[in-house]
């Protein structure tokens, strides 16, 4: 599933839960004093007496682990993800035993596009905690990434059998069968999703209508890509196959307008830059489409 910007949230809601959301990070403005890694508020209460301030009076007992954690979620809630996976990777290089840590060490490998990574770390929280059912569908997500169409589906499968209400893993078993060329079970493990409570939303948009597109569907696809377009204007992807089934659709016009915004937000997409020359050639344009 490509064009992932992001770790987002790995909820019911989401396509994908993202880095740091499996518990609550601190606010940005938040002091190591502020709270223990457990979350528990170590301030006095309102009208208390304040705290023994004598050198000798007892400290919260932060271990370097934890305090790793604690910055890789600060570093989360501004997204850095790279300055995230450091702090992430000293933590679970002090405590290897916490399946927590591998946990969200893998949603950050899959962020940065470390999909083999991130497979290893989700297997480790696996084996530290096993029968989690979002395991196994954050394993088929670094499947997909992969190309390892046919373990993600059995990793998904595995998820849907542990709990049918995920409903992020029956749209992982959308784009698994997707990428198999299984397109019409593609469509029915996407309205599984719905079913299950995931909304639709912009990658939702354009997974529906690259399968619908594999179907041929062309007008359908372009009406889920134009939704997605809308809804980021700013997503190159959305804009890239909104182009694609205009030029399918014999839309020249709508195609050059929709790929040359593509080839503007995404320069390194070879296949925007191919489609758009096509389309530029259609349309009587061969000095712009060899330009492409």
């Amino acid at each position: 599933m490509g064009g992932r910007p992001h770790a987002a949230g790995r909820g019911g809601g989401s396509p994908r839960r993202g880095p740091g959301q499996d518990g609550d990070a601190p606010p940005a403005d938040a002091s190591i004093g502020d709270g223990g890694p457990d979350g528990a508020d170590l301030r006095p209460s309102r009208g208390a007496e304040p705290p023994d301030q004598r050198e000798d009076a007892p400290r919260p007992d932060y271990s370097k682990a934890d305090l790793h954690e604690l910055r890789g979620r600060l570093m989360l809630e501004f997204d850095h993800y790279e300055e995230a996976l450091e702090a992430y990777d000293e933590a679970v290089r002090l405590d290897p035993g916490k399946a927590e840590l591998h946990d969200v060490r893998g949603h950050l490998l899959h962020a940065v596009g470390r999909h083999e990574e991130a497979l290893g770390a989700y297997d480790e929280a696996v084996r530290l905690e096993p029968g989690r059912p979002d395991m196994d569908w954050l394993r088929g997500d670094a499947l997909v990434e992969l190309g390892r169409h046919e373990e993600a589906l059995g990793a998904y499968d595995e998820a849907v059998r542990r709990d049918s209400s995920l409903a992020p893993a029956h749209r992982g078993r959308a784009a698994a069968l997707h990428g198999l060329g299984r397109h019409e079970e593609a469509l029915a493990a996407l309205d599984a999703a719905e079913e299950a409570g995931l909304p639709p939303r912009k990658g939702g948009y354009v997974l529906r209508g690259t399968i619908l597109m594999a179907l041929s569907r062309n007008r359908e696809a372009a009406r889920w890509f134009r939704s997605a377009a809308r809804s980021d204007p700013r997503d190159a992807r959305a804009h890239a196959w909104l182009g694609m089934a205009c030029f399918r659709l014999g839309r020249t016009r709508g195609a050059i307008a929709h790929l040359g915004r593509a080839v503007r937000l995404g320069p390194g997409d070879a296949d925007s830059h191919f489609v758009l020359g096509e389309a530029l050639l259609g349309a009587g344009r061969a000095g712009e489409a060899a330009a492409e």
